[in-house]
């Protein structure tokens, strides 16, 4: 049986509403996997990837999630909010992976789910490279996609 996640309300670090899926480690996609081993990976491989992880979750109280609408898009198209609630059962999950500027570097778990991007075509949105972010040493970075191209395992 696929596992079902809900598109949630969240909220950003100045309390901010968007949309989005949250995950814990045990979460399973719709291949049967789970965050844990990216995780792991995260965790034993990547030098200080501990207190980059505890970084984030200190700023997403403890909680990992996927945004489908950012605040402004939110803001833009107000009817989005009624994708909240919604089951998707395709989320897969493909692998770590990372990307850098100056001094700078963000860890994330890059996913796919053609149900997250039909809702974003659905309001009017282009398609979304999603990712989870799992660390990062100094802030989140948003320069670039966060894709299959970017993945280091």
């Amino acid at each position: 049986m696929k596992k079902i996640l809900k598109i949630q309300l969240l909220k950003d670090v100045s309390g901010q509403n968007y949309i989005g899926v949250n995950f814990n480690t045990n979460t399973e996609d719709a291949n049967g996997g789970s965050l844990n081993p990216f995780i792991k990976f995260f965790l034993d491989e990547i030098p200080d990837a501990g207190a980059m992880h505890n970084k984030l979750l200190e700023r997403n109280h403890n909680k990992l999630h996927a945004t489908l609408f950012n605040v402004m898009e939110c803001k833009q198209t107000e009817s989005v909010w009624q994708c909240v609630g919604e089951d998707v059962t395709d989320i897969k999950f493909i692998g770590v992976g990372s990307i850098s500027k100056d001094n700078k570097v963000t860890y994330y778990i890059v996913i796919e789910s053609d149900k997250l991007n039909a809702l974003r075509q659905q309001y009017g949105y282009a398609n979304k490279h999603f990712h989870i972010t799992i660390g990062y040493n100094v802030s989140d970075l948003f320069h670039a996609a966060k894709d299959k191209n970017t993945l280091i395992a």
